[in-house]
């Protein structure tokens, strides 16, 4: 298989996020885990729907204009319900693709993503504050699994207040067994495990999306510094 990564985005922070705090979603699974013993049960896992999308700008886009889009798409956790974790902004490095900006969106489940997209409100975003400034998109989404507890579920606390997000879509060839696929995504998490605190928290799992088809899977990591990020690119296992 042959894979693109999109390397690190800066984190934005909207001037609307700072007079708006974010909300947090509390639920039964936001609850101290239950003991025996005075023995902690561990915490189990819990499905989420990862949503990444990458965009093109057009030449001449403004910072005013970009600060409007990217302030547009991260408000949209306070009109939509169902968003539990945002992160956005301006990819730092160049691509063969030309993509200058990415969202990324985790959702409970496929059927709340897709009202995400039907909802009145976020058609009117796009139409309005997204498509007259781009000219194309790629977009991804797959299932995967995180800790069931508000840090990992939410991505709330220190972990999670600055950052890099580090994005890896992959084609995988039409002619690769499901072994040989199983094989490199497994080896690709004993790296991620062997960096251990380096990085904060990492998903992956097979593309759903019918837009973006020529990616077969999608891998997101979130990691504490662009320079945590260098060092993991730049490391031997990762090139091999």
């Amino acid at each position: 298989y042959w894979a693109k990564p999109y390397n690190y985005l800066h984190h934005h922070e909207s001037s609307l996020s700072r007079k708006m705090p974010r909300m947090i979603m509390l639920a039964a699974h936001g609850q101290s885990p239950k003991t025996v013993d005075n023995i902690p049960k561990p915490l189990g896992k819990r499905k989420v729907m990862e949503h990444v999308v990458l965009f093109r700008t057009k030449e001449g886009f403004s910072d005013e204009q970009e600060k409007d889009m990217l302030d547009f798409l991260y408000t949209s956790q306070y009109h939509m319900r169902g968003i539990i974790a945002i992160s956005l902004g301006r990819i730092v490095n160049k691509n063969p693709e030309g993509c200058t900006h990415a969202l990324y969106m985790r959702f409970p489940s496929k059927e709340v993503l897709a009202q995400y997209y039907r909802n009145p409100f976020q058609s009117r975003v796009l139409n309005e504050n997204i498509i007259p400034y781009c000219h194309g998109s790629i977009s991804v989404h797959y299932e995967a699994e995180v800790q069931d507890d508000i840090i990992s579920l939410f991505r709330r606390g220190e972990d999670f207040e600055y950052g890099a997000e580090f994005f890896l879509l992959i084609s995988v060839h039409e002619n690769a067994s499901v072994d040989t696929i199983r094989n490199a995504l497994d080896a690709f998490t004993n790296l991620i495990q062997d960096f251990g605190s380096t990085i904060i928290q990492h998903t992956q799992g097979s593309n759903l999306s019918n837009n973006s088809k020529d990616y077969t899977h999608g891998i997101v990591i979130r990691f504490p510094s662009e320079e945590a990020v260098k060092i993991f690119t730049s490391s031997p296992s990762y090139i091999d």
